[in-house]
């Protein structure tokens, strides 16, 4: 996700839907990926520039023009009635 996240640069909801996660999960990991990573290897990780545009799910799909598939499994929790 990081590699792919540095590479590319979608948006956190994209990256949702690529690797099945909330985008708040997105941002935790990436924090976490990126440090872990920079540590290991002991090469700077530099974020992308904050003035660069991110890319959507469409410019993404048109840089990939083989994907065939994005499913999102994400659960949803449906509120149900407690009486009758």
């Amino acid at each position: 996700m990081a590699m792919v996240w540095l590479r590319i640069y979608p948006t956190y909801e994209v990256l949702g839907v690529l690797f099945d996660l909330h985008k708040s999960n997105v941002c935790r990991n990436l924090k976490i990926l990126l440090k872990l990573s920079q540590e290991k290897t002991k090469i700077e990780v530099r974020w992308p520039d904050e003035k660069r545009p991110k890319k959507c799910l469409e410019d993404l799909l048109a840089d990939f023009p083989d994907l065939k598939v994005i499913v999102d499994a994400t659960e949803q929790p449906i509120r149900r009635p407690k009486g009758n």
